[in-house]
């Protein structure tokens, strides 16, 4: 059977599948089982059909409250909808300045500051994608899908075993696909979302996903061992294989 990486929906340019990674111990990561998205506010019936015929019974939200009043996302009734933030609701800025809301936050807190000033946020937020497992495909997202999205990817593959190689693939594909200035996702949020801390604007490293960026988060994961951390924080040994046992064949 032949399985495709980029699913085309007519309102999300950047909806990704997070099968067929190779792992450390010889498997893959089973096809039509996770996927990676941006925002699901603007999908059609069509997509929303799609992601139906996908096995999709389970969408995950990584935004903030603020920005999931600014742009809702209502799946069908059929599909659960399951919201865990990233950040914090009122996240401190870097240069301490006021910030516009948990989008402008998740832009400039780096990776691993990101993961570890919400650890118990990250080891909810993988029970839920583990539990949503059991009965269907998962998808979970963001605004743009690259920042949180990314981290989640990045966790979710390191916990599989995933080599480091293909987990930096992943996330600099994503930028690729968002610059589209018709179909990407930049134009759309630029229209719904608060960008006057942004001087109305979104900033144009917003639309690079670097190798970089994503190293630094894997370069932490193996200097704090994130396995013990999210066993510490409430996503058990046991939650870990058990969630690889879900993804990898």
């Amino acid at each position: 059977m032949s399985h495709t990486r980029r699913i085309i929906l007519e309102r999300a340019n950047n909806f990704r599948d997070l099968g067929g990674f190779p792992t450390s111990d010889g498997h893959t990561t089973v096809w039509n089982r996770l996927y990676r998205s941006e925002v699901l506010a603007f999908l059609t019936d069509n997509d929303w059909q799609k992601l139906r015929s996908l096995g999709v019974r389970t969408v995950v939200d990584l935004r903030g409250s603020d920005e999931n009043k600014r742009l809702p996302v209502v799946p069908p009734e059929d599909i659960a909808y399951r919201a865990v933030s990233l950040i914090s609701e009122k996240p401190k800025h870097p240069d301490g300045k006021k910030h516009g809301g948990s989008f402008d936050a998740s832009l400039v807190v780096q990776y691993p500051d990101m993961f570890n000033g919400n650890l118990p946020g990250v080891a909810e937020l993988l029970s839920i994608i583990s539990a949503g497992l059991d009965t269907g495909s998962v998808v979970f997202f963001c605004s743009a899908g690259k920042d949180r999205t990314g981290i989640t990817a990045a966790t979710i593959l390191h916990l599989c075993d995933v080599p480091d190689d293909d987990i930096v693939a992943d996330y600099i594909v994503t930028c690729g696909y968002d610059s589209n200035p018709e179909l990407g996702v930049y134009r759309r949020l630029a229209e719904k979302l608060d960008l006057s801390s942004m001087g109305g604007k979104l900033p144009e490293f917003l639309k690079r996903s670097e190798p970089e960026t994503i190293w630094r988060l894997l370069d932490y994961f193996r200097a704090s061992d994130v396995r013990s951390l999210l066993n510490d924080n409430g996503f058990s040994y046991q939650s870990q294989i058990e969630l690889k046992g879900k993804l990898v064949e």
